[in-house]
């Protein structure tokens, strides 16, 4: 005998949508969309039983749990059986995340040069507004995406820069190269030098030993790093180049690798580059620059980007020893043609240790 619907038995149970409607409003789901990309992001051990929209919204900077949870709404984050709820609980491996582009390949005006090419190694000048990997705001407008359109899948970035940040990049054609760079990144046989512009006058050398940390929920915008002692560890050697008009010119050595690094020694001791949206503007502006919001009350931006150049990497691979230096884009603040024999003789240079942290005279930390 049939049973009338709704008698005897229960009705499927839609999936109910996320507390915040306005993110499915404006959030088409992504899978199977023609123009949908895909990023496989992995699940660590210690992650093992945490929530899938935690898990997202902790894996991807920014993302917040309410968009993760439109994400998993909309059938996006998958394994190899399907669609994961935002209550399921994730496990090690691998996870797809589905999405649609935030650009177009129209929206890449800029492209890198290629400054060194051979079988092992591709060394590319970055420009600045160019990101290395694909993240929420950017998949076209990365480097990962030039390489692949350029030289196929295989061929990939070995370390990271900003996206602001212009400068030497080392990427690898093969595996083993891209093994053997890291590596040498990992024990101390790169060299990096650094020139940025900050504001008001620099003219003594410092030597900055301050351990870094996420700010994450102790303030308004997560991603900054904070000097915190119970941070990574993260020590920079900064040389003044020169002062003028308010700002000065400075060379960068980074002893160690942290996010952010230099850009937060620098607020530390009260000289932000220029254009800083993050380090240099203040939490509220770069909260409301981020959610497309007006800032002409919270401040004037004094540069479209920070103003800091990757210049020069010296890699000690197999034994042989490689420099390559990155020529000054047209976007930097600074007439560079008079400090250009400075910057040659102090890039190769040791600063010899300093106290931990020696600000120079005048300064504001």
């Amino acid at each position: 005998m049939a049973i009338p619907a709704g008698q005897g038995c229960s009705a499927p149970m839609a999936r109910r949508p996320p507390s915040r409607a306005r993110f499915v409003e404006r959030t088409p789901p992504a899978f199977g969309h023609v123009d949908s990309v895909w990023l496989d992001l992995p699940v660590h051990p210690w992650q093992a039983g945490q929530r899938a929209d935690i898990w997202l919204s902790e894996t991807i900077v920014r993302l917040g749990r309410d968009r993760a949870q439109v994400i998993c709404y909309h059938g996006d984050l998958r394994d190899a059986a399907g669609p994961l709820k935002a209550s399921s609980r994730v496990k090690p491996g691998m996870l797809r995340l589905w999405r649609l582009p935030p650009d177009r390949p129209y929206d890449v005006l800029q492209t890198p040069t290629v400054l060194h090419d051979d079988t092992d190694l591709l060394v590319l000048g970055k420009p600045a507004g160019l990101a290395v990997h694909p993240s929420a705001r950017y998949h076209h407008r990365t480097i990962t995406a030039w390489l692949s359109a350029h030289y196929g899948p295989d061929t990939r970035p070995c370390h990271r820069l900003d996206v602001e940040t212009s400068g030497v990049l080392v990427c690898a054609h093969h595996r083993s190269a891209e093994n053997a760079i890291k590596q040498a990144f990992r024990g101390g046989l790169v060299e990096k030098t650094y020139l940025g512009v900050v504001r008001g006058d620099f003219t003594r050398p410092a030597m900055i030993d301050q351990p870094l940390a996420l700010q994450g929920g102790r303030g308004l915008v997560a991603i900054r790093m904070l000097p915190d002692p119970h941070g990574l560890p993260a020590q920079t050697e900064i040389q003044p180049l020169m002062v003028a008009d308010g700002r000065s010119l400075i060379a960068l050595r980074p002893l160690t690798g942290r996010q952010h690094q230099l850009r937060a020694h620098l607020a530390h001791l009260g000289y932000p580059l220029v254009g800083d949206k993050l380090y240099g503007m203040g939490d509220a502006w770069f909260d409301a620059w981020t959610r497309g919001r007006d800032t002409t009350s919270l401040g004037r931006l004094d540069h479209q980007r920070h103003a800091l150049h990757a210049y020069r990497l010296a890699l000690h691979l197999s034994g042989t020893a490689m420099e390559f230096v990155a020529p000054i884009p047209p976007d930097f603040p600074w007439s560079l043609h008079a400090p250009l024999p400075t910057i040659a003789r102090i890039s190769g240079a040791k600063v010899q240790n300093r106290p931990a942290v020696t600000p120079p005279e005048g300064g504001h930390a």
